[in-house]
């Protein structure tokens, strides 16, 4: 949402104690909070089966949130990084064990990068936006709701990473690169959307940062989501994204 991260909750449920695992788990956690310079304020410990929950607070300046609901007709739908590549690395995780974590896609499920000097970059630019959890067409739909409009979205455009298709032409019978882009979820990239006068100022910008940033589409007054490729229809996928209560 543009904020300064500050602090974090933490509540971890454990079946067992086990040292070696809290070690490496605490060591990675506070390594991250540094970075960012966030503290670890409270939370609790319980047992029962593993279930890792934390809460991020920051600070933003008045005004200057990124929401869902202030999407207007006529902006530019953007993304940030590539999409897809979190979940083939589940994909790789679940088809083989012994998958090498040092594979790109792989790391990219395990080790997201948080978007935070993008967020903030972007209070000077734009109003809306939401990082990329559920799925490109599942958040997207989120802002298209809360902002009662719609959007056009070019599949030539989307960032389908080398990795990323490679993957895919490995596994014919799995989901295309598209596929994972639109649907696959958890890359935590943003999805946000700029006015049409701000578009070179912002790519100017962000082109000072280490993630590119990508013009997908753009906000119409129908609603739902229309894909497009070289401006012809294209058919929304059966699944659109994660469902947190399917």
């Amino acid at each position: 949402m543009g904020a300064t991260p500050k602090w974090i909750t933490l509540a971890l449920t454990l079946p067992e104690i086990n040292h070696p695992w809290l070690a490496e788990f605490s060591q990675s956690l506070f390594d991250i909070l540094a970075q960012y310079d966030v503290a670890l304020i409270g939370g609790d410990t319980t047992k029962g089966a593993m279930s890792i929950t934390i809460t991020a607070q920051g600070t933003v300046e008045k005004g200057k949130a990124l929401c869902r609901h202030l999407a207007q007709v006529g902006d530019g739908i953007y993304v940030s990084g590539s999409l897809g590549e979190s979940a083939a690395g589940l994909a790789k995780l679940c088809q083989n064990s012994t998958a090498c974590y040092d594979d790109v896609l792989i790391q990219r499920h395990l080790r997201p990068t948080p978007r935070i000097a993008l967020g903030q970059l972007l209070t000077q630019f734009s109003r809306c936006a939401i990082d990329i959890s559920d799925g490109l067409l599942a958040d997207l739909g989120h802002i298209l709701k809360a902002s009662q409009c719609g959007a056009e979205i070019e599949l030539s455009q989307l960032p389908l990473s080398e990795p990323l298709h490679a993957f895919c032409d490995e596994q014919p019978t799995q989901r295309t690169a598209e596929e994972y882009a639109l649907t696959g979820g958890e890359d935590y990239e943003l999805c946000f959307t700029l006015p049409p006068d701000q578009w070179a100022t912002f790519e100017q910008r962000a082109s000072q940062l280490a993630v590119k940033c990508h013009r997908i589409g753009r906000i119409t007054s129908h609603r739902g989501i229309q894909l497009r490729r070289q401006g012809k229809p294209v058919a929304l996928p059966d699944k659109i994204g994660f469902d947190h209560f399917a």
